[in-house]
């Protein structure tokens, strides 16, 4: 089973090579989607990623992630979702082919982490859906913060395995393998911050 990694990109210069650096020996494919960069994030990218694809940023990250899913190749089965400013564990990358074996087994559709929001922690943990299934039954909803829907059902993926619901579907929680989500730069202020 083949995974992609997906990070999308808006003036991430001082920190996309060392996130493509950290991701790229684990992936089968790397796509960087970026909003236009007016730094050198798009140069850095092309030399790591296996397509760079670069479009004005819509204004709504959903939208750009259910974009991004179309240009991943069909036989990556996974898709790992990553931001320039998070790190995942090197253990859970190492091992990301026996995990995806495991939920493929187990009929997981995806894995959240706990998510450490530095410089304080104060929120931990963050749970974040990072790793999921390739599926058109999967879209992002959401401006910002967003999240993926099992779109059949109209549920969160994160709520897929939720007692009270009567159909089940699998959602791996890998407790033992945090995301660093490194602080916030001060050098430029978004609109969505």
């Amino acid at each position: 089973m083949k995974v992609a990694a997906v990070i999308l990109t808006l003036n991430e210069e001082p920190r996309i090579e060392e996130c493509l650096k950290h991701i790229r020996p684990h992936m089968d494919y790397l796509l960087v989607l970026d909003g236009v960069s007016s730094d050198r994030t798009v140069e850095i990218a092309e030399e790591y990623a296996d397509h760079v694809e670069t479009r004005p940023f819509s204004g709504s990250f959903s939208e750009e992630k259910n974009y991004a899913r179309t240009l991943v190749p069909k036989d990556c089965g996974w898709i790992l979702w990553c931001d320039a400013d998070e790190r995942f564990d090197k253990g859970f990358l190492r091992n990301i082919k026996p995990n995806v074996k495991f939920a493929e087994e187990h009929d997981q559709v995806c894995y959240r982490f706990p998510r450490v929001n530095l410089p304080d922690g104060r929120d931990w943990p963050d749970y974040q859906v990072r790793l999921i299934r390739n599926s058109r039954d999967i879209e992002w909803r959401g401006t910002v913060h967003e999240v993926p829907y099992f779109k059949p059902e109209g549920i969160p993926l994160d709520e897929l395995d939720k007692d009270e619901r009567e159909r089940k579907l699998g959602v791996c929680t890998a407790d033992g393998c945090s995301i660093l989500h490194l602080p916030r730069r001060e050098d430029e202020r978004r609109p969505w911050w």
